[in-house]
């Protein structure tokens, strides 16, 4: 097993807010928006309706989505939190996005 990275910095983010991701009345994902607790640093986690976590959309607009057995995200490009989660969910439709509250996406077993 490797050892863990010596350099590595470890980051405590925490779940600030969460919009359900719908498209034709129907929830398709979630974005989780994480910070750290002096606000210095935060990101958007996109999600299915499963609530695996996809892919990423940084402070920035920029977007990443995630591929099993691959060391680095593939880059969609720049946009929007909605954009980035519309291409990160692979979506033909644009999506609607709805804030919901981070107990009702905890009790769904979304925030992690």
């Amino acid at each position: 097993m490797d050892r863990p990275n010596p350099d590595a910095n470890i980051s405590y983010l925490v779940a600030r807010r969460a919009w359900e991701v719908v498209v034709a009345g129907e929830v398709v994902g979630s974005v989780v928006e994480f910070e750290e607790p002096d606000g210095e640093r935060s990101y958007f986690s996109v999600r299915n309706s499963r609530h695996q976590e996809l892919g990423l959309v940084d402070v920035h607009g920029r977007a990443w989505r995630f591929h099993a057995h691959q060391d680095a995200p593939e880059w969609l490009g720049t946009g929007t939190v909605q954009e980035g989660a519309e291409g990160i969910l692979e979506l033909v439709l644009p999506p609607e996005m709805y804030e919901i509250s981070l107990e009702l996406l905890s009790a769904t077993g979304g925030e992690s």
